[in-house]
């Protein structure tokens, strides 16, 4: 558990918390349970009658804010009409003071976070969890690849990358997108999956959900099933690429 210094008191990160997609009997309904793990509950140095948990639930496509809360500290049930949002959700949830406090010898103001619990992004076609994102870099003139946050970071220099973003619906580029830097970095990816100092961020979950889902075992995957995964989740990219490749040339 860390604390981070972009408020003036030590907020704490902690990205442990679950969610789940749940069964609602509204079919015109997306239902997510989030639950708080004892990791969090068992800080005693939080008024946890002072205490609310807040998710904060929005989407690019239709301008949908919602922020929803629970006087139950150890879960959240999130309803979210489907008429609402379109391709993708994102979540962010924290715990706020409900009221004027002191704590960690700092006066908190009602409203103010005590802890930041994790940030999702829910595709909703296929009801999985991003694995994927590609950023600017203006620091770098080489593409990087960043497996320390929530989502896989392919980071490509800022005048590169602001070209792709004009052309990204282009069929070549939107395929080499997946068929090389994409598949680079799942590659990558599936390999860190065993390693435990990775499994609280979110695209380690995801990953090893989609493997156990593909494979049907509760084990990682060995080096030679890697690249058969890796294209499952990328709907064989090079492939696709050549396909592409040579309906351009024929045009």
């Amino acid at each position: 558990m860390k604390q981070t210094s972009n408020f003036p008191y030590g907020v704490i990160i902690n990205n442990t918390i679950q969610l789940e997609s749940t069964t609602n009997e509204d079919k015109n309904k997306y239902s997510y349970k989030l639950t708080v793990p004892d990791l969090i509950l068992v800080n005693k140095t939080i008024d946890w009658e002072n205490a609310e948990l807040i998710a904060e639930a929005t989407c690019s496509a239709t301008m949908y804010r919602k922020c929803f809360k629970s006087d139950i500290i150890r879960e959240i049930n999130l309803d979210i009409a489907k008429k609402d949002i379109y391709h993708s959700i994102s979540i962010d949830v924290i715990i706020l003071f409900k009221n004027n406090t002191y704590w960690n010898s700092q006066y908190v103001r009602k409203g103010m976070p005590v802890a930041h619990l994790g940030s999702f992004k829910i595709d909703l076609e296929t009801n999985s969890q991003g694995l994927i994102s590609f950023l600017s870099n203006d620091t770098a003139d080489t593409i990087e690849y960043s497996y320390s946050d929530n989502s896989i970071g392919i980071k490509i220099p800022g005048h590169k990358f602001d070209w792709l973003l004009r052309n990204k619906h282009d069929p070549i580029v939107k395929n080499i997108l997946s068929s090389q830097f994409a598949q680079i970095a799942l590659i990558e990816a599936s390999k860190k999956i065993k390693d435990d100092t990775n499994n609280h961020l979110l695209w380690q979950k995801e990953l090893l959900r989609r493997w156990k889902s593909f494979n049907g075992s509760n084990d990682f995957p060995e080096d030679h099933e890697i690249l058969p995964f890796v294209n499952s989740i990328l709907e064989n990219p090079s492939e696709n690429l050549l396909n592409v490749l040579m309906q351009t040339n024929n045009e």
